[in-house]
């Protein structure tokens, strides 16, 4: 079984994950702290897009492009080791492709909060390293 098809059974289990796994993505860029920045800056500049983006399709009851706008967050977020976005953004992107609009909106609003919160705490990290 892929870790994705647990996380989709299990979401609760994305609060027991470090909110930034810095060190495990710093390990998938081989220790290029340099290049790990300038990914969050487009993680940053791109995240609100991509919410908004959502947002739309959401309002629309466009699943499949709501899907695409989840999928893309979720890649974003495993990108900067942000693994419980990962998961919440999973949960979501599976929702959609289900087209199931009671798990769409039960799932919405945990992303939201996750990213929130990860922004913030990328926000913190590029201020501090």
């Amino acid at each position: 079984m892929s870790s994705d098809a647990s996380a989709a059974r299990t979401p609760d289990d994305a609060d027991t994950r470090p909110r930034l796994d810095s060190a495990a993505a710093l390990a998938n860029i081989a220790g290029d702290r340099d290049l790990y920045r300038q990914m969050i800056e487009v993680y940053l500049e791109d995240a609100d897009a991509q919410l908004s983006g959502l947002d739309a399709a959401l309002a629309a009851r466009d699943h499949g492009i709501a899907r695409r706008h989840a999928h893309t967050i979720k890649g974003m977020a495993a990108a900067v080791g942000a693994e419980r976005l990962r998961l919440r953004a999973f949960v979501l992107e599976q929702a959609c492709k289900a087209a199931d609009p009671a798990a769409v909106a039960a799932a919405e609003p945990p992303l939201r909060a996750e990213l929130a919160a990860t922004n913030q705490a990328l926000r913190e990290y590029l201020a501090t390293h």
